[in-house]
């Protein structure tokens, strides 16, 4: 709007659209009236096909994705793609394999005072050696809760619980 000094001395307001004078203290035009506001938009609603596409849309983003994440290949098994997804979410891992490294040594020590190795994985088996705490055994096979191990110049088995492992 336009302003022009009155003979007052205070500050009048010119209507865009009549140029008549507006009186202070109007805010709008006695001619014109208050303004309209603009219609209101009313969003068209979408078409079946329309919200199929769009679905459709998303479920390729989301597969490529996956496919991008789980290095996969689209022409590979979806067994091993979900095997792939499934050991990448914490606490959903199937036994992981362990990595083979050259720098370090995975060391196994009878954590009891003594430990009876025997010749099969039961305790009825005979009793072929006795290992102290603290003394190293290499684990040659784990059964359940039984772990195959030499001991110097022996074999035997020994209750897996009976031992602690770490990595050297």
């Amino acid at each position: 709007m336009l302003s022009q000094k009155l003979k007052t001395g205070r500050d009048a307001e010119i209507c865009p659209v009549c140029n008549s004078l507006i009186r202070p203290p109007g805010l709008f035009c006695e001619h014109c009236g208050p303004p309209v506001p603009p219609p209101e938009q009313i969003p068209e609603s979408l078409k079946f096909s329309q919200a199929l596409f769009r679905i459709l849309i998303l479920v390729l983003l989301f597969s490529g994705a996956i496919y991008y994440k789980t290095g996969a290949d689209i022409s590979g098994d979806v067994n091993k793609i979900i095997t792939k997804i499934k050991t990448q979410i914490p606490g959903e891992a199937p036994h992981a394999t362990k990595p083979v490294q050259p720098d370090y040594k995975l060391i196994h020590a009878v954590n009891v005072p003594k430990a009876n190795i025997r010749e099969k994985p039961t305790t009825k088996s005979d009793v072929v050696g006795v290992a102290a705490r603290g003394e190293v055994l290499k684990v040659l096979q784990k059964n359940d809760a039984w772990s195959q191990v030499q001991l110097k110049d022996r074999t035997g088995w020994i209750a897996s619980r009976l031992l602690d492992s770490r990595v050297e």
